[in-house]
């Protein structure tokens, strides 16, 4: 099914089809229909009609989800051995079984040479086409008449307009893998130009090979021999006078000189009558064809093997190990005059070798270009570049680089804990299945047998083990026969698996563990409609899942055996699956774009980054864009008058803290510590709003591309209900073993409990479904927004009012009652005003911090001078602003002790 059809496509077919039922259209564009009830959950369809006088349920299409197989668990088997599972051999699951979904993340994708604008004014220089006009041809009608002529209809002028007819041709060969992602960049913007009107053909081996018409046949060009080939096999396809924009090199890559193939297909479609827009990849010396090149900076056509910048970007290769093309685009921008045609001619040059995803110099020719390397003048800023990249690598693949940039001076092993360790677990468990430390080591062996320093022969001896191993080419148990070697793999078809011969898949496994004359695992289990797998094969019990892509990832693709996910941010982590040795597979970062992130990885919760200042770490949590009711339903108990319910998008994913503003934080941006109740994890307290941004303003100082602020409010409730709808994000029902309040006045008739009196530590109860911990309780946190009234309807990015006297506190705190905990219930207080042992912040981050500063000068909008004076008749919840007092210091008076009496249960008398 094309990938590009949508809801609206579906749509479109059953306006033009009104007669036909909507079902069997809807499974011929690959959809699945499911009946939802009233209440919107989702319920097999009924096999008996709807009785007579009621309403059919509501029927939804939705497309399925892709499903990704993966290792998630490796048990050994305990006092068990071949002969006792016989038996007992690999048993399917039920899909019942729970298995974690895994949170992954990010894809550090090729820099690409245009953005989306800067292609679309590109488009903008598109030939124009000529079609008639209303204004009539006054010499043309006066030459038909002299000829005597009958006039049956006036001639008309004709004039310029934006040609819809439009063809695209990517020529897309191997050589040009670098500028893929490029092409399909500018195959979106053009098509969303054209309102998705775009016949699109693929070239993968040049005019006189295969066209494609979508990128999914790419994949099928080696079981398609017969596909069309020859220029004019294809051209019938191409609409009459469509203008043709050709992106690609033409095969002028090396020489400069379009490859006759291409230019017999220029010839003839300019005979056709097709307007023609080239946009070259590489030079092109004189054509008469108009061009817009990609790279305006590409412009020399007299470049031979001797290359300088060529050179330097093969230099600086010789630094990196496994190298993407996007490191490859990046080295490049750090050098100065090189250009797209420096990065193409380099990822081709005979020293360079690559498959579909790394390139790497040849080991042969090495040792020279590292020579090449050292001698290089002035190359900091690609020094800079390759280094902000390798902290992004995990600890063996940042050894394993590390070493081979200082091959011709190694020093000791001890400098390369991390390789010496791999080398260690690698050689010791050759018995195993394929890992990726293995994998790591091998891409290693040359690099190593060039070592000659006799205090590295340990290592080598460690890897001369792999080598006699892969030397074999068996992957064998030793604890077993040989009859329980692998000899057919698990591999991924659609959403289901299958067996294939030899060792290359998800998972090898012996003879015992399936049958031959099946195909299936011997206890006669099929593994086509399963979502959870359990097989016991060589003495361990392997558990595989399968997985969709995680609500914050932007993609997620397997390669056949790792399986990877993608955050926007160009962030991509690669799944490490269950081994011997490892019982639980994990998430390893391949790329952590981000500079102020000490830390990132994902867990059941989603992506997290942990910022380090001053030795003090923070983590915070990747929030992803969406929609969620914002306020409270009427129906909910103890609700406000300023909770009017509405809809609210947010387009824009954002960073927040896991956790309020611990201590240790504060003083180690601020110098000071405010807080009444002292500790390192205990959260601050006793800030103004004002003191707020001062703290996010020398944060921001401090880390590089965090952008802290203070969420909005819409992006705090967003995040506080974490996709509930409930009063808590943990339910309805509250009590003090999992918030902290004052348990003598419970919410909604509930049971009362302790009153702590006190602040608790950030992490003290259980985090609510996206790993964020206490947002109800414990202390109120600011937001950027100025208080005011909700808008009735939908919003989108809400920001609150352009002005106001006082600023949004959310979460409730340690004094107060359990009502102004909820989700929804709103506070605020004047900017200034920090006299309260109960006002904290969480950081956020990645979000626009202009909003966040707002009139955050001396003045309130209103003109009047700030002062610490909390805003009178709506202040937390909209109650009165409560005095502050410390667990020691309780009200003496009975006035007083009536008044926070009343105050905690909700009474504004």
């Amino acid at each position: 099914m094309p990938s590009e059809l949508s809801r609206a496509d579906l749509l479109r077919v059953l306006a033009k089809a009104p007669s036909v039922p909507p079902a069997p259209i809807a499974r011929l564009l690959g959809w699945d229909s499911h009946e939802v009830s009233e209440t919107g959950a989702v319920s097999a369809p009924s096999p008996s009609a709807a009785p007579v006088g009621t309403s059919a349920p509501v029927r939804y299409l939705a497309r399925p989800a892709p499903v990704y197989w993966y290792l998630v668990g490796c048990e050994p088997l305990t006092g068990e051995t071949a002969a006792d599972r016989q038996d007992d051999p690999a048993r399917a699951g039920s899909g019942s079984e729970a298995v974690p979904e895994p949170a992954p993340p990010p894809d550090p994708r090729i820099p690409p040479l245009l953005n989306a604008g800067e292609w679309q004014n590109l488009w903008d220089r598109l030939p124009s086409s000529r079609r008639p006009g209303r204004a009539i041809d006054l010499r043309a009608s006066l030459r038909r008449l002299a000829r005597a002529e009958p006039l049956r209809d006036l001639p008309r002028l004709s004039r310029r307009g934006f040609n819809r007819s439009v063809t695209l041709v990517l020529d897309r060969p191997a050589a040009l893998r670098p500028v893929w992602d490029d092409m399909r960049l500018a195959k979106r913007t053009l098509a969303a130009l054209l309102g998705g009107d775009l016949q699109t053909f693929l070239l993968p081996a040049g005019p006189e090979g295969p066209w494609l018409a979508s990128p999914g046949e790419v994949a099928a060009v080696a079981e398609r021999p017969s596909a069309a080939l020859g220029i004019d096999a294809n051209l019938d396809a191409i609409p009459e006078c469509a203008l043709v924009v050709l992106i690609g090199a033409f095969g002028a890559l090396d020489s400069a000189e379009i490859d006759p193939d291409w230019q017999r297909l220029l010839t003839r479609l300019g005979a056709a009558g097709h307007p023609l827009l080239l946009v070259p990849m590489c030079p092109l010396r004189q054509t008469a064809l108009p061009a817009a090149p990609l790279d305006p900076a590409q412009g020399r056509t007299d470049r031979d093997a001797a290359d300088p910048l060529r050179d330097t970007l093969l230099a600086a290769l010789s630094q990196t190990w496994l190298p993407t093309p996007a490191r490859l685009r990046h080295l490049r921008r750090a050098i100065p005059g090189a250009d797209l045609h420096t990065e193409l001619r380099a990822y081709n040059a005979p020293d360079v070798l690559h498959d579909a995803f790394h390139l790497w110099l040849d080991p042969d020719r090495l040792a020279v270009w590292l020579h090449a390397f050292a001698g290089l003048p002035g190359h900091a800023p690609v020094r800079r570049v390759i280094e902000d990249w390798r902290r992004g690598l995990d600890a063996g693949a940042q050894a394993i680089e590390r070493l081979q940039s200082s091959l011709l001076d190694p020093g000791v092993p001890e400098e390369y804990r991390a390789l010496v360790e791999q080398a260690r677990e690698v050689a010791a468990g050759l018995d195993g299945p394929s890992s990726m430390a293995r994998a790591q080591l091998a891409s290693m062996l040359p690099v190593l047998d060039e070592i000659r320093d006799p205090r590295w022969l340990f290592v080598q001896h460690d890897a001369d083990q792999l080598r006699r191993f892969v030397g074999l080419g068996t992957v064998a148990d030793a604890g077993l026969a040989d009859a329980e070697a692998p000899t057919h793999a698990l591999v991924q078809r659609g959403a289901d698996l299958q067996l294939q011969p030899g060792s290359d898949g998800l998972l090898p496994i012996g003879p015992r563990a399936y049958s031959l004359e099946t195909g299936r695992l011997v206890d006669g289990a099929p593994l086509a409609g399963q979502r959870t797998l359990t097989i016991i094969d060589r003495g361990h019990r392997w558990r595989l899942a399968t997985t969709t892509r995680p609500r914050w990832a932007e993609r997620v693709w397997s390669d056949g055996r790792s399986l990877f996910t993608a955050h926007a941010d160009n962030a991509i982590l690669r799944w490490q699956p269950a081994a011997p040795g490892r019982p639980v597979g994990a998430w390893q970062v391949e790329r952590n774009p981000w500079p102020w992130a000490a830390e990132i990885g994902a867990d059941g919760f989603g992506l997290w980054a942990r910022l380090e200042v001053s030795g003090v770490s923070y983590r915070l949590r990747w929030i992803s864009a969406g929609r969620f009711l914002m306020g409270s339903p009427p129906s909910e108990p103890e609700r406000r008058d300023n909770e009017t319910q509405h809809e609210v998008t947010l387009t824009d994913g954002f960073w927040l803290g896991e956790t309020a503003v611990h201590q240790a934080l504060w003083r180690a941006v601020m110098g000071n510590n405010p807080s009444r109740f002292k500790g390192d994890d205990l959260p601050v307290e006793q800030v103004s709003w004002d003191d707020c941004q001062r703290f996010v303003a020398k944060l921001a100082s401090m880390v590089t591309g965090l952008e802290p602020a203070l969420p909005t409010e819409a992006q705090w409730e967003y995040a506080c209900r974490a996709g509930t709808r409930t009063a808590f994000s943990f339910g309805d029902a509250l009590d003090t073993e999992l918030a902290n309040y004052d348990g003598n006045f419970p919410y909604h008739d509930g049971p009362k409990g302790e009153g702590r009196m006190s602040t608790l530590a950030v992490q003290t109860f259980r985090s609510n479904p996206w790993g964020l911990y206490q947002m109800h309780g414990n202390v109120w946190e600011w937001c950027a927004d100025w208080y005011g009234d909700y808008p009735a309807g939908p919003v989108s990015d809400p920001t609150g009012p352009a002005d106001g006297s006082s600023r949004v506190l959310r979460g409730g705190s340690w004094f107060l009652n359990g009502r102004h905990l909820r989700s929804a219930c709103r506070a605020h207080y004047a900017p200034g005003y920090r006299r309260d042992l109960s006002l904290g912040l969480r950081l956020a981050g990645g979000v626009d911090r202009q909003a966040s500063q707002a009139g955050a000068g001396a003045m309130n909008a209103d003109g009047r001078e700030r002062s610490d004076r909390p805003v009178g008749g709506q202040g937390a919840g909209g109650a009165s602003a409560p005095a502050s007092r410390h667990p020691e210091q309780r009200p003496k008076t009975g006035l007083l002790r009536d008044w926070l009496r009343r105050l905690r249960s909700g009474d504004k008398g």
